[in-house]
């Protein structure tokens, strides 16, 4: 299995990534402004027309994927900028309806990371999974990784690394991997930013199809661009409370 490091990007710049503190932060459905007149005013409302006011913040890369976070912090692979350099502060959360607005407003929204989820009950074979879930938790949807014996999570690891090496062979070299509760991890970095919107999420669904094609299907909610990826140090809400910490 690939090593469970963040991968330094190639290029003369470091790479750098979009971080939602929390999970349950708040998106703009209406757009207002990204530097409002007064300082403080709401950048746009959500869904249910509240305003918002936090803005993600811009991370590089590396240091987000090492970052132990005290919140279950996210990170998407969008970004905004005008005329091709990114907006000096960080937007807020988005959502599908406030692309236009923004368009028409002068700004791009680009997305430049692939990431993909892969299910530890996606891969394994059917029954397997049936016999795990009724040993283990009968309630439970998923599977965890501490369910696996030495053998079968060995099988595992063998097809993710010829899933990672056939992907590299295809042109896209992992540059981040890492466990998740349930399965793994996989981000990509694009060469050229691609426009969020219809386009890129069929590269999603190609790039799922063809995880399908080498019998290691990924996530169906990971081709939609505004999707909230965990980073890999987080803290979930239940592990919050047990500690005394922030839900």
């Amino acid at each position: 299995m690939p090593d469970e490091t963040t991968q330094t990007p190639a290029g003369p710049a470091p790479r750098t990534v979009l971080v939602c503190p929390r999970l349950d932060q708040r998106g703009i459905n209406t757009f207002a402004s990204l530097t409002p007149t007064p300082r403080g005013a709401p950048l746009g409302n959500d869904s249910k027309g509240r305003p918002v006011y936090q803005r993600l913040e811009r991370w590089s890369l590396q240091a987000a994927m090492a970052r132990e976070f005290a919140t279950d912090a996210c990170f998407v692979g969008y970004d905004v900028s005008r005329d091709g350099v990114p907006v000096a502060e960080p937007p807020p959360r988005l959502t599908h309806n406030v692309r236009p607005a923004l368009q028409a407003a002068g700004y791009s929204i680009t997305c430049d990371k692939i990431g993909n989820d892969f299910d530890l009950k996606d891969i394994l074979a059917p029954k397997v999974v049936a016999e795990l879930q009724h040993k283990f938790d009968p309630s439970c949807k998923k599977v965890s990784w501490a369910w696996l014996s030495s053998s079968l999570e060995l099988e595992v690891i063998q097809r993710t690394d010829a899933l990672t090496a056939e992907l590299a062979r295809r042109g896209l070299p992992h540059a981040a991997f890492y466990r998740t509760p349930n399965g793994f991890r996989l981000l990509h970095l694009l060469s050229e930013p691609v426009p969020a919107g219809e386009k890129f999420e069929r590269m999603l669904e190609n790039l799922r199809g063809l995880h399908v094609s080498l019998g290691m299907p990924s996530d169906k909610a990971c081709v939609d661009w505004t999707r909230l990826m965990r980073l890999p140090k987080v803290t979930r809400p239940i592990e919050a409370s047990l500690l005394g910490g922030a839900a």
